[in-house]
């Protein structure tokens, strides 16, 4: 397995969909998803609804900015990815790892 203090293609080594499940990131070994499944539990039943719930609301609020200005330019998305990855490094965030995941899926996606 890798050392991820090494690993520089993304911000997490886990991503979050918004359905809730837990995936490791494309470049991991072959055996990365039964690491998650298995060896870290991170998609137990009650983690992936409680993920879910935590997507929907942070997702809900992204559609809800980006339809404020019908779309975001780059700086906009920029400054909200940045601010999604301020709210996951504070201690008292719940599922920082949704956080994380919107973030990144929002630096990367184009104005719409």
């Amino acid at each position: 397995f890798r050392n991820p203090k090494i690993w520089t293609s993304s911000e997490t080594l886990i991503v979050i969909d918004r359905s809730g499940q837990a995936r490791p990131v494309t470049g991991l070994p072959q055996d990365a998803s039964a690491v998650v499944d298995n060896v870290l539990g991170l998609n137990a039943d009650h983690l992936i609804e409680s993920r879910k719930l935590a997507m929907e609301q942070l997702w809900q609020q992204y559609l809800k900015a980006k339809s404020k200005s019908r779309g975001l330019s780059a700086s906009q998305r920029q400054r909200l990815a940045d601010n999604l990855r301020a709210i996951a490094n504070r201690n008292e965030t719940e599922y920082p790892t949704c956080y994380l995941s919107l973030a990144q899926h929002i630096a990367k996606s184009r104005s719409r």
